[in-house]
């Protein structure tokens, strides 16, 4: 059943004119250092199976910062939209990891579905549920430097109260006056004055140990919220919403190919083979847009031909119609092929069969009571 499901679901993604982005592109993709100031790991083995989709592969200027902190501009590749298809293996996998099923923060063997929109390509590890986090070496020293300096000066100002916590110890263990270095206070005030010491560099040590944990804890957090933004605002849909949308999509990518296919031919002032259609649309939308595309001329003429409808006359009309013309085959004069071409209907009859078709799209009102 999930087998057919994943089938189903290419087929959809397929007529929403997505491309699948093959397993080694995507392996790739995920080894690249992520645009965020952030470490990432995917572990890929714990996906049963995984796909992923994208449709409009362009290029973008970003802004960013290098590690002197000067500001650059490069250009990357942005997937505009991206569909990601993954079921997690199941629990008995995750439990012969040591891991506990019931910690995680997916489902073992259960399918996601996600769509998200410009997502770069060196980005897309962010996208899956079990990515994990870290920081990069230059966040790991801009957090230990601070930290050792800051160390060093404390152990500095809490020198004074180790060496009455030393004398406190010596005293305690019996040791004869004589035998204490000069440079230890006197033995006459050890009882307060080692309270005092130890409560001082208790407090003191407590501090700067609990100063560093908030920065680490901040630093985290302030990675989580990284990603957080960035899924956020480039998420359109998840699970059955994003069944909607791409059956929504599909659709309407149905009908652009129709229309464009439609249009060509009858902007043509002769009849148009398959090959010559197809160049004359890309070509079009090339100059118009500005893209390439690889246009699938032949299935919007099948939707074209399927389109009929019984008209006045007693013929079932379809919005084009296929002619034979004879036709030179190239390199060889004299010899002709049979050639089928296609040519569009008039505006007003291709008006008049839908009109028909739509009128008789459903029959409720010739039912009888």
């Amino acid at each position: 059943m999930q087998q057919n499901f994943i089938e189903h679901f290419s087929h959809l993604l397929d007529k929403s004119n997505y491309l699948e982005l093959s397993k080694g592109t995507l392996r790739r993709a995920l080894e690249e250092r992520s645009l965020l100031a952030l470490q990432t790991d995917v572990n890929l083995n714990d996906f049963q199976t995984f796909s992923c989709y994208y449709r409009g592969d362009v290029q973008q200027q970003i802004e960013y910062k290098n590690w002197l902190w000067q500001k650059k501009t490069k250009m990357i590749d942005i997937f505009e939209r991206v569909v990601l298809l993954i079921q997690f293996k199941d629990a008995s996998y995750f439990t012969a990891k040591k891991v506990d099923p019931a910690t995680l923060n997916y489902v073992p063997g259960k399918i996601y579905l996600y769509f998200y929109r410009d997502v770069p390509k060196y980005d897309l590890e962010l996208l899956f549920p079990n990515v994990r986090i870290s920081m990069t070496w230059k966040d790991r020293l801009m957090l230990l430097v601070p930290a050792i300096g800051a160390g060093v000066a404390i152990v500095l100002r809490v020198l004074p109260q180790l060496l009455i916590i030393l004398v406190a110890v010596l005293v305690i263990l019996n040791v004869e006056p004589d035998k204490i270095p000069n440079f230890l206070p006197p033995t006459d005030s050890r009882g307060l004055a080692a309270l005092v010491a130890t409560l001082s560099m208790s407090v003191t040590l407590g501090g700067f140990a609990f100063k560093q944990y908030t920065t680490y804890k901040n630093k985290k957090i302030q990675f989580q919220k990284n990603v957080t933004d960035t899924l956020f605002f480039r998420s359109i849909a998840n699970h059955s919403a994003v069944f909607q949308l791409l059956i929504d999509v599909a659709e309407e990518e149905e009908c652009k190919e129709v229309i464009l296919a439609y249009f060509h031919l009858l902007m043509s002032d002769q009849p148009l083979s398959t090959q010559n259609l197809d160049h004359v649309v890309e070509q079009w939308m090339k100059q118009r847009m500005g893209i390439n595309v690889d246009f699938d001329i032949q299935d919007a003429l099948d939707k074209l031909q399927h389109l009929k409808v019984m008209m006045d006359d007693g013929q079932r009309r379809a919005l084009v119609e296929k002619v034979m013309l004879a036709e030179s085959e190239p390199g060889q004069p004299g010899q002709s092929d049979r050639l089928p071409k296609y040519r569009a209907l008039p505006l007003p009859l291709a008006k008049e069969i839908i009109d028909r078709l739509w009128d008789n799209a459903f029959t409720y009102n010739n039912c009888e009571n």
